[in-house]
């Protein structure tokens, strides 16, 4: 399947079927049949990825929807072909309904992939590359595993490339005793593999968190002995939150097609901070990002 291709996971079997009181351009997933989201797309229209309010300019007045905190703009095929030639970014209405599902089915994760699942991820695995199967699992166990590949496909991140994570695995797995920081180091292992994920015709577009906010964020990290946190007081954080979504809402793109960019010390605090409000809103690193990447940076925060 294409969630395969794009994740590396296999998905369990999806059913399909008539939703009763629903209209006809939504749609809801349930995961284990619970409710999990809701989403709007027009069938017979296609969807401008990366609209700009010059697009009104050219004589065109899109189906605007809003989902969330995120604005939708929707045009006719005739008028999508246009903006294609005009470097515009579009998605059929299929391709758009896979891209919502792929988001919210790897933010749920945990919900059909565990240790079951990743041990017959590495069985196949041992196979090809025993010793560094054998290498890695000195100073892994399998639920450790586990939980790092969860923690990368929670944010969109694909474990396709198993040899990869392996590799990086091996490295640090000896040296990093925290899941979380290990996390970190992989991630900044599949750097070239993350920019291509969340780049949209050839561009990373990125909103860049400030030397200012990264320093509030930097003073309100605890560390135990077991783990490291993020203590913000109750009016800082409101404050910065409020700062946050003042400056994503007059965006025109949808979260899902842009990235919070900070720095690598700070990265999993803003994310853990802000995917309550935005959970379609992924945070990268500079570590993160490719030379190869142009990165089209649209806000500081």
């Amino acid at each position: 399947s294409q969630f395969f291709i794009d994740y590396g996971v296999r998905l369990p079997e999806v059913l399909l079927r008539d939703g009763e009181g629903l209209d006809d351009n939504s749609i809801v997933l349930l995961i284990n049949e619970i409710r999990v989201e809701q989403f709007t797309v027009y069938f017979d229209l296609m969807r401008v990825v990366n609209y700009s309010d010059e697009v009104v300019s050219f004589g065109i007045n899109p189906t605007i929807h809003q989902q969330g905190s995120s604005q939708y703009f929707w045009v006719t095929h005739e008028e999508g072909e246009k903006l294609r030639e005009l470097g515009y970014v579009l998605r059929n209405a299929l391709d758009e309904l896979y891209h919502c599902l792929a988001v919210t089915l790897a933010r749920n994760v945990n919900e059909y992939f565990g240790i079951q699942e990743t041990k017959h991820m590495l069985d196949q695995l041992e196979a090809k590359f025993p010793d560094l199967l054998k290498e890695v699992l000195r100073h892994a166990t399998v639920q450790r595993i586990s939980e790092v590949l969860q923690r990368l496909l929670s944010e969109r991140v694909s474990v396709r490339n198993m040899k990869l994570i392996m590799e990086a695995l091996a490295l640090w797995a000896p040296r990093e005793k925290d899941v979380i920081n290990l996390v970190e180091h992989i991630r900044g292992a599949m750097a070239r593999y993350i920019c291509h994920k969340f780049a949209n015709g050839g561009e990373l577009r990125a909103v860049m968190v400030s030397a200012e906010v990264e320093d509030v964020i930097r003073k309100g990290i605890r560390q135990t002995s077991g783990s490291t946190f993020l203590s913000l007081d109750p009016e800082a954080s409101a404050n910065l939150m409020d700062l946050i979504t003042l400056k994503l809402d007059d965006l025109l793109i949808a979260h899902k097609d842009l990235v919070l960019l900070t720095s690598v010390d700070v990265r999993r605090f803003i994310k853990k901070m802000i995917e309550g409000r935005f959970p379609d809103l992924e945070v990268l690193s500079f570590g993160e990002i490719a030379d190869s990447k142009s990165v089209n940076v649209i806000k500081t925060i």
